[in-house]
């Protein structure tokens, strides 16, 4: 603004300067004496031809001065334009640059909230399932726990059974005993009815890898298994009762029913002894089962 300002009064200075020149003195005085109307003096004539000329000089002068200034107009404005197409141009990208920063900013921002919300999420499901979890140990220890009423007639029909079976055996050593002859100055002599029986007890219930949990010497209400030991290390077991190994989800791993349903089951019958064997790790012996026990259900 300051350049088109100092172009402006300069021409108009020029201007002034150049209408300077027409005085009054230039102009030639009147002839003092009387002349003729029809006729010029010649050199009035030739005063006013070098004037028009140089009033058309004057004025050729001025037109180039205020194109030149016209020009120097024309070429500020240009500039001007062209510096203010400029900051505008640098105002709008420093503005594109902003939002864009911002719409990063903001995209970052969503998918840390959107991590977040799925590591809360995962973090939820697993707390659910760990509560099942407990629920469903805790069920599991209450059904085991809450056996405060002792089944007495599932032990009496299976110590009914052992008796019978004694007594089947003990008849078969009468029989046998008839049948046999002795020589002279020979003794008679009673073998027991099974010699690797002699050495028996209860087992607990068994985890979801065959390992027993404790070895009972009676038939307490923790005891869900009948042993015969074989050897120091070799078992044969049998499940007490139905209602015991209901209470054991992991009951499978010692018992293979050949028939019926465990839930719909109020009996049993063993076909078949399981196998147990003594371990021993870090000191402590254990007992594992390494065959299950078949039976058949009612």
């Amino acid at each position: 603004m300051k350049k088109i300002l100092l172009i402006i009064v300069a021409s108009i200075t020029l201007c002034a300067c150049d209408n300077g020149r027409f005085q009054p003195n230039s102009l030639p005085k009147p002839s003092v004496e009387k002349t003729d109307s029809d006729s010029v003096d010649s050199k009035d004539l030739a005063a006013l031809q070098q004037i028009c000329r140089d009033m058309k000089n004057s004025i050729r002068d001025n037109s180039y001065r205020l194109e030149s200034v016209e020009q120097s107009l024309n070429e500020s404005n240009k500039e001007l334009e062209s510096k203010v197409d400029k900051q505008l141009v640098y105002v709008l990208l420093a503005i594109s640059l902003l939002l864009l920063v911002l719409v990063m900013v903001s995209l970052w921002e969503i998918l840390k909230l959107q991590k977040r919300k799925e590591k809360i999420k995962d973090k939820l499901i697993f707390l659910e399932n760990a509560i099942n979890r407990l629920k469903d140990e805790g069920a599991t220890n209450n059904r085991a726990s809450s056996r405060i009423v002792y089944d007495y007639q599932d032990d009496i029909d299976y110590l009914k059974r052992q008796i019978v079976a004694l007594k089947e055996n003990v008849n078969k050593e009468n029989v046998s005993k008839g049948n046999r002859t002795y020589g002279p100055g020979s003794e008679s002599k009673k073998a027991p009815a099974s010699v690797n029986d002699v050495k028996s007890g209860y087992f607990g219930f068994n985890d979801d890898r065959g390992i027993i949990g404790k070895v009972y010497t009676s038939a307490t209400e923790e005891a869900f298994f009948k042993y015969y030991a074989k050897s120091d290390s070799l078992a044969e077991f049998e499940p007490l009762s139905v209602k015991r190994i209901k209470s054991i989800s992991s009951i499978r791993k010692a018992i293979t029913i050949l028939e019926g349903s465990l839930q719909e089951a109020t009996e049993l019958s063993v076909v078949k002894r399981g196998q147990a064997v003594q371990r021993e790790q870090h000191g402590q012996k254990y007992w594992q089962v390494i065959q299950p026990a078949e039976v058949k259900l009612k």
